[in-house]
């Protein structure tokens, strides 16, 4: 009776380890989950307000809507200097942060682009989701950041129309503002 009862016991024993164990892997899941659900949440949010001051940088060039404007216009040189796109870049490589790229790739779709200001103005590309319009800011202004690095005056730059280009970066910009700011991460700063 004894060697049945120590072979039950280390079964119960076996068994209560193999919970606990599951139990274990169970709670660590969970907490893994849950930090990627926060990180992903404060990387929206902070893609959110990169748009947010870009969109304010912008305001700077707005005296300038009616003038001829050249590249080498001090207000251009400080807004391509200062035009953050840090996190842009963070977001569409998507090696840390695939979660944030998959969910903008769902969840930041594009429904109804008539409420977005400049959208009506011009023939805008058709976006499906919010990364393009974000990787479209991105691409420009690091084509703009290199052309306008030279000293001097820059033959590309000459043929390039300032003001038309900050007007087709800031649509994408309000399109990105307005796309991030309904996403749930972004309710309370919207």
């Amino acid at each position: 009776m004894i060697p049945e009862i120590t072979q039950a016991a280390n079964l119960v024993g076996s068994s209560l380890t193999q919970a606990s164990d599951t139990i274990s892997g169970i709670l660590q899941k969970i907490e893994r989950w849950s930090k990627l659900r926060s990180e992903t949440a404060s990387t929206i949010r902070l893609l959110y307000l990169e748009v947010c001051r870009d969109i304010e940088l912008l305001a700077v060039l707005s005296d300038a809507r009616g003038e001829a404007i050249s590249w080498n216009d001090g207000r251009i040189q400080f807004f391509v200097r200062n035009f953050d796109t840090s996190v842009m870049e963070m977001v569409l490589l998507g090696t840390e942060k695939e979660e944030v790229y998959k969910k903008l790739s769902n969840r930041g779709r594009i429904t109804d682009k008539n409420d977005i200001k400049g959208i009506k103005d011009r023939n805008v590309q058709k976006y499906e989701n919010v990364l393009q319009a974000i990787k479209f800011i991105y691409v420009k202004m690091d084509l703009l950041r290199k052309l306008t690095i030279e000293p001097g005056e820059n033959e590309l730059l000459v043929k390039v129309k300032v003001i038309e280009r900050m007007k087709n970066i800031e649509t994408r910009l309000l399109l990105a503002r307005k796309i991030l700011g309904d996403l749930v991460e972004n309710k309370a700063l919207a």
